[in-house]
Parts: structure tokens; C-alpha cells; sequence
């Protein structure tokens, strides 16, 4: 149900009579904040509102997560909880180290979304839709932008701009990924871990048709037993992945079209 979420978004969109940009608008207008009650004294404080301003919160968070000193014992949901709660209340992150650490939104939108040849195709890497006016200000806002090329008939990502088998590399198998390629799950890859189809040590290359990416639980998992009883998986074509698991089913996983020909990475410091 994750993944079928952003496809039938994708769908929809070819079919809607009222614009992805006045129906934001309208949507807009709701945004609030309001708490629902737990047990033990706890409770839940809601936020709605752009996607995009959540996407940048939550990778906020994370980031300040991973910078958090190693003998800091919260976990990572813990420390998410309290560092939120620090900005709300007092402006600040307890550890002082927020005022440093900045969000990383990533939009991707066709290049004839630039040229006003285009409406509504801009999205983040859940498949999540951003509405036009705020797509073109991020892509106004940036030094660079990446540009990924698609395979004419499948629209899946086959190669960028740039390619080296560095940060440049991983950066593409990320973006034409979306999510962690493992069955039936839709965390984001830009969280996960970047592995290599046929093991390294096995003679694997490092090369788009060998690379995909795991999230750390199922990258655990598909090493933990091996492919003699654990899930095997092999690429049939770059970014196509068939997973057998150890009861012999087959099933096969394949990354998202990109809705676009240009990638666009804004960092912001507030």
C-alpha cells in the first residue's frame, strides 16, 4: 500500500479538472496545529502543513540526530522529540548546535516545468506533489541544479549529468531509487544505504546496473542469513531488482519514472 500510494497520486493527476496549484492554495488555508491526548501523562502535537516545509523539518531533525555527541544515549526518535520541542520552547536546540546544521529539500520537476511549458509535475522523493509557485522558487533559489536523464519508454532515471563512482554516483542510484528497493517497502532512500546487488567481495561492480538502494533493516536482513537461506536478489536491467525469498516466491521491484528531467537540492539554514 506504501508504494501504490505515490502511483495512483501520479494517476490522478492526469485526470484532475482543478489545478495541482489552486487546489494547494485552497488546502493551504487549513494549516494548523492542534494536540491529541495519550496515556500517562503523555501527548501528540500535529502539525499540518506544506509538504515541503515538513520534509525539510523532519530532515532537520535527522541531521542534528547524527551530529548529537556518542555518548548521548537517546535514540534517534527521542532526540528528534526532544530537539523539537527545544526550537518551540526556547528558540533553540538544548545542545546549541541547530543554529548550524541545515535542512536538505530535494524537488524533482520536468525541464518544461521551467519553461512554463508544464504544470504539476513537480514532487518530493516520497511521490508527495509540491504545487507549482513553490517548486519554481526553490529551482529560482539554488546555485546548481542535477539533471537526470529517462529511458524514453519506462521514464525511469538511466544516467545524470555528471558520473563518477563517488558521491556523484550514489547521488543518482538515490534519486532513480526513491525508496528502499527491498518488496513492499517505501522508506526514503535518501536515508538509506547505497548496496551492491552482487556483493563487492564476489566480484560486484560498483556501477548503476549493480547498486541499489536498502534501507539499513533490510540491508541487515539480506546479508544477515546469505542468498543459500536468506532472499536473493539479482538486477535484471539497472534499477530492476528480482527478489526471491527463502520460500522459493518470486517478486520483482522496480524504481518509480521520474516525473521530470531536473533534480533540485535546496539547503536552508532557518
Amino acid at each position: 500500500p506504501q508504494q501504490l500510494a505515490p502511483i495512483a497520486r501520479r494517476i490522478a493527476r492526469k485526470y484532475e479538472s482543478v489545478g495541482l496549484q489552486k487546489n494547494h492554495a485552497e488546502a493551504f488555508k487549513e494549516r494548523a496545529v492542534w494536540t491529541t491526548p495519550g496515556e500517562h501523562g503523555m501527548a501528540t502535537l500535529n502539525i499540518t502543513t506544506s509538504s515541503v516545509l515538513v520534509d525539510a523539518m523532519l530532515d532537520r531533525m535527522r541531521r542534528a540526530y547524527r551530529n548529537k555527541p556518542d555518548e548521548d544515549p537517546r535514540g534517534m526518535h527521542q532526540y528528534m522529540a526532544d530537539t523539537a520541542a527545544a526550537v518551540l520552547l526556547t528558540g533553540t536546540c538544548d545542545s546549541g548546535w541547530l543554529d548550524n546544521i541545515k535542512a536538505e529539500v530535494v524537488v524533482t520537476m520536468p525541464a518544461t516545468m521551467l519553461t512554463g511549458e508544464e504544470a504539476g509535475q513537480a514532487e518530493l522523493p516520497a511521490g508527495t506533489l509540491v504545487d507549482d509557485d513553490t517548486a519554481l522558487m526553490l529551482a529560482g533559489s539554488v546555485s546548481s541544479w542535477t539533471r537526470l536523464f529517462t529511458h524514453p519508454v519506462t521514464g525511469v532515471a538511466v544516467t545524470a549529468d555528471t558520473y563518477s563512482p563517488t558521491a556523484a554516483l550514489r547521488r543518482f542510484i538515490v534519486h532513480r531509487d526513491r525508496t528502499c528497493r527491498f518488496p513492499g517497502c517505501a522508506r526514503i532512500a535518501k536515508h538509506a544505504d547505497v548496496d551492491h546487488t552482487k556483493d563487492w567481495q564476489h566480484g560486484g561492480k560498483t556501477t548503476p546496473d549493480n547498486l541499489a538502494c536498502l534501507c539499513r533493516h533490510h540491508h541487515t536482513l539480506k546479508h544477515r542469513l546469505g542468498p543459500d537461506e536468506g532472499w536473493k536478489v539479482r538486477q535484471l536491467e539497472p534499477g530492476v531488482l528480482e527478489w526471491t525469498d527463502p520460500q522459493g516466491q518470486i517478486r520483482t521491484t522496480e524504481p518509480p519514472p521520474v516525473p521530470n528531467a531536473t533534480l533540485v537540492a535546496v539547503r536552508n539554514a532557518r
